[in-house]
């Protein structure tokens, strides 16, 4: 009896809580954002992509992986895998960060390590219409498949042939820039 009186007294005490109203506060980890005020306009994002490709192929006559002649082959690889932080820090500074691999498969070197994609950092100086970033990003002027973007090359691989200086004055098509 006493057990069904606590149980119904709780249940009380829960609808009269139910009914008050209850002011709306921003959760601090949601929709993988890190909010660090209460308004949600400053926060921290974190997401993750990949693609991964299964092949068959037919190799050409002499081919040798590690040192055995193959005719032909088959395999699962990564062919990209990335991971982003990006996030409004204060009203005027926006951050971007992104890390990962290219070309992760079973003939590949097998202590191949992630490297940095884009690193960049942004300051508003008028927050509606003037803003100055730098770092270390592929954005490489405004001419056509000149900047791919793993986001949108994820079924395809991109026209490399616009691609004229990767690794030989850059890393991976991505320079240090204003």
């Amino acid at each position: 009896m006493a057990l069904c009186a606590l149980l119904v007294s709780q249940n009380v005490v829960a609808q009269q809580q139910a009914t008050e109203p209850v002011a709306p506060k921003q959760q601090f980890w949601k929709d993988r954002k890190v909010y660090l005020n209460e308004d949600g306009s400053n926060y921290l994002k974190f997401t993750m992509m990949t693609q991964v490709w299964l092949r068959d192929q037919q190799y050409n006559p002499g081919t040798t992986i590690y040192d055995t002649p193959k005719n032909s082959g088959a395999d699962i690889g990564i062919r990209r895998f990335r991971v982003q932080m990006y996030g409004q820090l204060t009203d005027r500074v926006f951050i971007y960060s992104q890390i990962g691999e290219n070309n992760f498969n079973n003939i590949s070197d097998r202590k191949q390590g992630f490297f940095i994609h884009d690193a960049v950092g942004e300051y508003a100086i008028d927050t509606k219409m003037l803003s100055v970033g730098a770092g270390l990003s592929g954005w490489t002027g405004l001419s056509r498949f000149s900047a791919s973007a793993v986001g949108s090359l994820m079924g395809i691989d991109g026209p490399l042939f616009l691609e004229s200086t990767n690794d030989v004055s850059d890393q991976f098509v991505r320079k240090l820039s204003v």
